[in-house]
């Protein structure tokens, strides 16, 4: 399986894989998502999302959450932002993610692991 997911990660994802497993080396207790946008199924378009990080409110919705204002001055937007939350397509060290108890196998609905490593 990990051969399977390497595979797929470095086929689709050319040059992108590189930074983001570097974070990882730097500290294996890293949990890293990568910045993305988004394409349009019906024309290809690309809609390019603002950079941010992710959050939850009080009622554990999704939330966007400006990057500080001391990221920003760095004018370096390959760095990372500290997030209390995260979406589904993360990168984590296998064995610290088994230390950390995986995701929960009884989730049932799409969107709870954002707030579940969160709270982690």
């Amino acid at each position: 399986m990990y051969h399977c997911l390497r595979d797929y990660l470095f086929s689709h994802l050319k040059h992108r894989a590189e930074p983001i497993l570097q974070r990882i080396k730097e500290d294996r207790t890293r949990v890293v998502s990568p910045s993305f946008d988004n394409i349009k199924f019906d024309t290809f378009e690309i809609e390019e999302y603002p950079l941010s990080a992710q959050g939850f409110d009080w009622e554990l919705w999704c939330r966007y959450l400006n990057p500080p204002k001391s990221w920003w001055t760095q004018r370096n937007h390959t760095a990372p932002i500290r997030s209390p939350a995260l979406i589904g397509c993360f990168v984590v060290d296998r064995k610290y993610f088994e230390e950390i108890g995986l995701l929960d196998e009884g989730m049932e609905i799409y969107g709870g692991e954002n707030v579940e490593l969160g709270i982690r």
